[in-house]
Order: structure tokens, then sequence, then C-alpha cells
């Protein structure tokens, strides 16, 4: 068995903490971002982690990669945690186990077939948490396919990029979301902001919330000087026509008020607390 001694801590770090964030983890915690676990397709990051493994079995002994594969199962025969555990867990999971008795058996047909069932498995989960989850409430007025969003390649910005995300998942803290942790109703998780008596939720942030009509007349401007005609500004959806638009254009300029919404509540804030 080779030993670990000359391999970097870091890596070997790295091997004991695999097993927390790659997205074989069935049965485990997996910890995503909300972008990628809401909005990204996984069997993309299965298959390719897959493939990884096929390909780490070819590699010369001396190789780090081969050296971290063979550490992992190592700590696997001493029955600790690791990265090899966990994928043969999941094998184990998807009743493969009889036919892949050790990763080493693992073909790209295989993989293929993997990669086909957790898809199918995490379809099921999403679409049920999509369906009976009030945090997902918003979400769920444009989010109809479990797909790859466009913004999450148009907007480059990644503070931008992560605040729409925050947005359309309701991972913020608007008192639509920290209300749910204080036992509050709903209807009674009013604005702070503006004090318009109005629920302070992501359509609120967007369209009528007075402390933003700077930042959502430029927008609005923006949007009516647009060279698409995608979004209808007189829509009864169009906090959701917003989220759901695929031009870059639209996307990159709602990211940019967006953030600037937030700054702005973020600076409110902070000085009514000063007082």
């Amino acid at each position: 068995m080779i030993s670990t001694i000359g391999i970097n801590h870091q890596l070997r770090k790295f091997i004991l903490s695999s097993v927390k964030f790659t997205p074989l983890s069935v049965g485990k915690q997996v910890t995503l971002p909300p972008e990628l676990s809401l909005e990204n397709s996984l069997s993309s990051l299965t298959y390719s982690k897959g493939l990884q493994i096929h390909h780490s079995l070819k590699l010369p002994q001396t190789t780090i990669a081969k050296q971290a594969f063979l550490i992992s199962k190592d700590l696997h025969s001493k029955q600790k945690m690791s990265f090899y555990g966990n994928t043969m867990d999941t094998i184990k999971n998807l009743n493969l186990n009889e036919e892949i008795l050790n990763l080493e058996a693992v073909t790209t047909e295989h993989i293929k077939t993997i990669t086909k069932t957790l898809e199918e498995k995490y379809l099921t989960f999403w679409k049920h948490k999509l369906e009976n989850s009030s945090k997902l409430t918003f979400y769920s007025t444009f989010k109809t396919d479990h797909n790859l969003e466009n913004y999450l390649v148009f907007i480059k910005d990644p503070y931008k990029r992560k605040c729409l995300s925050r947005l359309r998942v309701s991972n913020h803290n608007l008192q639509i979301e920290i209300g749910r942790y204080q036992n509050i109703p709903r209807e009674e998780r009013l604005c702070k902001i503006c004090n318009s008596g109005e629920v302070e939720n992501e359509t609120h942030l967007l369209l009528s919330c007075k402390a933003y009509e700077q930042s959502r007349a430029n927008l609005r401007s923006s949007l009516e000087n647009a060279s698409s005609d995608e979004i209808n500004l007189n829509s009864q959806t169009l906090s959701a026509d917003l989220m759901k638009s695929t031009d870059g254009e639209i996307i990159t300029k709602l990211s940019k008020v967006v953030y600037s919404c937030f700054k702005q509540r973020l600076k409110y804030l902070e000085t009514r607390n000063a007082d």
C-alpha cells in the first residue's frame, strides 16, 4: 500500500473532504451553492466525476491523481470516510454493487447508467421540492425545467451573479425569508425600508419598493430601449418574466439593478442601526 509520506497535506485534506462535496454523495450531505444545486444540471457533474475516476485508474502510479485515488482506497479499506468509500456507497444505493465490486471495475457504460439514474432521482427530488417548499414560492413562478440557466453564463461579475442567484432562490435576508425563522406569518413580513405596509418579498424589491425607485427607473429605461421585445413592462407577471429572460442584455442589466438594490438596502439598515 502506498505511503502518505511526501503527499501534500492539502491533498490529503481534499481526499478526506471530497465525500462532502461530490454530487456522487447520495444519502450524504451535499454542499453546493444555490445556483448549482437548483439551477444547474448535476448530471454533467456526476458524469465528469465518473470519467475522472475511470481516467485516474489508467494513470501511472507516480502521478498525484493516482496516488490520491490509492490513498482514498486505503482509507476505505480501513473503514474511514473517503471519496472511494462514498462512491461505493452510491453504487450500493443504486443496486449495482453485485455488478461493480470495486471502482476498478467501473466502465464508461456503468458511468452512463449511474449518471442517468442519479439524474432521474434528483429530478424527482427537485420537482417535489419545487412544488412543496414555501421557501421556493417565488422561484416556482418562473422555474419549470431543471437546466443550466443562461444568467450563469451571461453575467461575468461573480458578485452580481451571486446576488441574482440568491434573489431567485430566496436565499437572502428580505423579510419574506428571515420572517420564516422568526415564525412571523407571511402576510406580516412587512418591508421595513419603505414602510408601505407591503410584504417585503422579491417582487416588492424589484417592482414597488420606493427606496429603489432610481434603480428601477434605470431598469425600465433600459428595457424600453432594449433591442429585444421579450419583456412587457405592463405585464402582471413582470418579475417572473424578468427572471425567465434569455436575453443577455436584459439579464446583465437586471443583475446590476438587483445588486444595487441589495447594496442600498444594506446601507440603509446599517445607517438606521447606527442611529
